[in-house]
């Protein structure tokens, strides 16, 4: 069945706020800063959705030649998902961004993702669920230095009541060739989730991004010198940030930080 209806979000979220220590490295672009939780096409549908992003206050001097600051830039993300069955979605993105210091709007490149997910009901208003998401994306050497990416996204979480709790252990690994070389890294984002009603939400979300994975383990095998070693490696960035969802409550809008960026973010389906 294909479902063509759009549901409109109003922009109404609260000011994110962030401390994060900026690492010359590669990481993902500032489209993919979402949680996935238990959102999911059913078997026969096509989903559609816009994604819509401001860096209202962000780097504005590039990292390294070519490369597009995010200061000011707007960003555009349509997404069309289709659901293969009960437990897998096959989704294809194309990030497109309008620069005001260029006055120019480009398409910043192409993902496609593979979405497991499953969801064990225990009452109705009690669940666990659980996934996978296996992404790999070609982006333009104005958005990251390294062309191809991949990204492998946990997805663990629980529904009680009004409540929803959702975990994302990531790993993302640069698959090209570039002066930062081809380390994997760890991120972890969360999202805990009120609904107040059908059409009524509030949630908080939290991002951290640890850094090269072998610094992780390097750093947690010596405790008294872990909060040394990442602010002197500079290998720990965090941010949290803090949205309201309206009309569908697990569709983001809001104001968010990460990486010294104030993004203002919205979707529409």
């Amino acid at each position: 069945m294909l479902t063509t209806s759009l549901r409109t979000l109003a922009l109404a979220a609260l000011v994110g706020l962030g401390a994060c220590a900026y690492v010359p490295a590669v990481h993902a672009a500032p489209d993919e800063i979402v949680v996935f939780t238990d959102e999911f096409e059913k078997k026969g549908d096509v989903g559609y959705e816009l994604h819509l992003n401001y860096a209202a206050r962000a780097r504005k001097t590039p990292d390294y030649p070519g490369e597009q600051a995010p200061h000011h830039v707007f960003r555009v993300m349509p997404e069309i998902v289709w659901g293969l069955s009960e437990k897998w979605n096959l989704g294809l993105h194309f990030p497109l961004s309008y620069d005001p210091a260029t006055k120019s709007a480009k398409l910043d490149g192409a993902k496609v993702r593979l979405h497991y997910l499953n969801v064990n009901e225990h009452s109705p208003d009690s669940a666990t669920f659980y996934g996978v998401n296996y992404e790999v994306s070609a982006y333009s050497k104005r958005i990251t230095e390294s062309r191809y990416n991949a990204e492998l996204r946990g997805i663990v979480g629980v529904r009680a009541g009004d409540w929803k709790f959702t975990v994302n252990p990531i790993l993302t690994k640069a698959l090209s060739d570039n002066p930062n070389g081809k380390h994997l890294e760890f991120e972890v984002f969360g999202q805990a989730l009120r609904s107040f009603d059908e059409d009524f939400a509030v949630g908080i979300e939290h991002y951290s991004s640890l850094g090269r994975l072998p610094d992780v383990w390097l750093a947690i095998g010596a405790n008294h010198l872990l909060g040394n070693r990442f602010q002197d490696q500079a290998s720990l960035r965090h941010s949290s940030g803090y949205r309201t969802w309206l009309d569908q409550p697990d569709r983001q809008t809001g104001i968010q930080s990460a990486d010294r960026h104030t993004v203002l973010t919205a979707a529409r389906r």
